[in-house]
């Protein structure tokens, strides 16, 4: 049984959104950006009104500074990015988690 509800809970995050990177922006230690694709799934709960396209990571983190260079990496290059949800928002950001990022060429 332990290992369905860890599946489980793997498979309920695996959201996931691809496309090209519209912004990159800091706001104290929270990494957030958003992309050209709509997120296919229903949103959490705790992301606000208007934060729908946005995505958030901790720059606290080393995934959150490895985002952050492969997000201007990927403006740069013109790549698209998958982006999988962590299934929530970080703390108080009512933006939805970014769990991982994968770069793509599309074209």
């Amino acid at each position: 049984m332990k290992v369905f509800w860890t599946l489980l809970s793997v498979v309920s995050f695996s959201v996931c959104s691809a496309g090209q990177v519209t912004s990159i922006q800091t706001q104290g230690d929270w990494l957030i950006f958003e992309t050209t694709e709509a997120k296919v799934e229903p949103l959490p709960s705790c992301v606000e009104l208007g934060n729908n396209s946005l995505w958030a990571m901790s720059l606290l983190t080393p995934e959150g500074n490895a985002a952050q260079l492969m997000l201007t990496a990927a403006v740069t290059t013109n790549l698209s990015v998958e982006v999988k949800s962590g299934g929530g928002c970080l703390e108080t950001s009512k933006i939805e988690s970014a769990k991982s990022l994968t770069l793509l060429d599309l074209k």
